[in-house]
């Protein structure tokens, strides 16, 4: 099984939906998790747990924003980037590392949360397809 992390700046809006999409769509071929490469900002995943919540059914209220400083990166197959910004403050990966282009919807509306999730769930389709058939 893949254990993949996923990796936002604050670990309150895109990681959080996309280790909570993967997680219902990736069951048996990846073990996901994530962090923020600044999780003490001032982001609160409030938005993003209702637009879990509220559009696919998926509780995450517990979340609690993590760093990737406390993440064993030596355990962990592929390293996914929300955005090529979070990219340059990673810290060196030896994994494969694969970066999406998803705008962070801090500061926007609902409609905007939402739109993020949907297109995260449309990445994690994809990626889904590369697990059962190429094993990223």
């Amino acid at each position: 099984m893949v254990r993949m992390l996923f990796v936002s700046y604050g670990n309150a809006c895109r990681s959080v939906m996309a280790e909570a999409i993967a997680r219902n769509k990736l069951k048996g071929l990846a073990e996901v998790s994530s962090a923020g490469v600044n999780p003490d900002g001032p982001g609160d995943p409030a938005m993003a747990i209702e637009t879990l919540r509220t559009h696919f059914d998926i509780d995450v209220s517990g979340h609690i924003p993590r760093s990737i400083v406390t993440v064993d990166l030596s355990a962990i197959d592929c390293v996914v980037a929300m955005s090529s910004k979070i990219v340059k403050s990673l810290p060196s990966v030896s994994c494969k590392l694969l970066v999406w282009d998803i705008k962070d919807p801090w500061f926007d509306d609902p409609e905007g949360y939402l739109d993020c999730a949907k297109e995260i769930d449309r990445e994690i389709s994809v990626l889904a397809m590369g697990l059962k058939y190429m094993r990223i």
